[in-house]
């Protein structure tokens, strides 16, 4: 196998490594994301000290108007009760009646916005309970399957690096020279294969005179628009 078919193979090598390692990079950051889980569980803490909060103001609430109706109650009974034994006791009496309504009023006002946020909440916690447990189930599965295709990867190097370095030391220190500046120079891509007089890389022709060279596999022949190294197809 001449230099040429040597850095083709080579540049195979490379790419896929170089693909390889990038997606194990990938699959690290991903292992290490779990900020979906992170958020579904602020939310879903956060509706539920919500809830708690609404039911705790919930229940004082249903107190202090239970409270407020037996006062009422007790005052009604004194005011038609026959107990009474003046005018200036009677208004006293309406005047502590109707205190105890506005204020009874003003908590059942209260406690029916409460009562409504409160199912609004309690449906809230149903749905982030919900969500929580999706993205939990989602992201074990990603876990799952990310840890197979880190497994898979790493073997995939295990395999290609060793047969990189052995095809590397095929080659000579001089093509390899500018194979290395090409390959870093040209996104990547050293070697450039010939499709009909076409340059694969470039897509620009190449000169019948270039093209004969490469045939007879005397020297390298580089591409005359991209100046990558030239390969004929198999």
């Amino acid at each position: 196998m001449n230099d040429t078919n040597l850095l083709r193979d080579l540049q195979l090598f490379d790419a896929s490594i170089d693909k390889t390692q990038d997606r194990l990079i990938e699959i690290e950051i991903a292992l290490g994301d779990d900020s979906e889980v992170t958020e579904a569980t602020t939310i879903h803490k956060a509706v539920s000290e919500k809830l708690e909060e609404l039911s705790i103001s919930r229940r004082r609430l249903e107190r202090e108007v239970a409270d407020l109706t037996q006062q009422l109650s007790a005052v009604n009974k004194r005011l038609y009760g026959g107990t009474i034994q003046n005018e200036r006791e009677l208004s006293a009496l309406q005047d502590e009646m109707g205190s105890l309504s506005e204020r009874i009023g003003e908590n059942e006002d209260i406690l029916l916005e409460t009562m409504i946020q409160h199912d609004r909440y309690e449906s809230g916690l149903l749905k982030a309970i919900e969500n929580l447990n999706a993205i939990k189930q989602s992201r074990e599965a990603a876990l799952k399957s990310l840890t197979a295709e880190k497994s898979t990867g790493s073997k995939l190097l295990s395999e290609q690096i060793p047969a990189r370095d052995n095809t590397r030391a095929l080659c000579d220190s001089k093509a390899l020279i500018s194979y290395d500046r090409l390959r870093k120079s040209r996104g990547g891509v050293a070697v450039a294969t010939m499709v009909s007089d076409l340059c694969s890389a470039c897509r620009v022709a190449v000169p019948s005179q270039l093209i004969q060279e490469l045939r007879s596999g005397d020297s390298f022949v580089f591409c005359n628009s991209c100046q990558r190294i030239l390969c004929l197809s198999e």
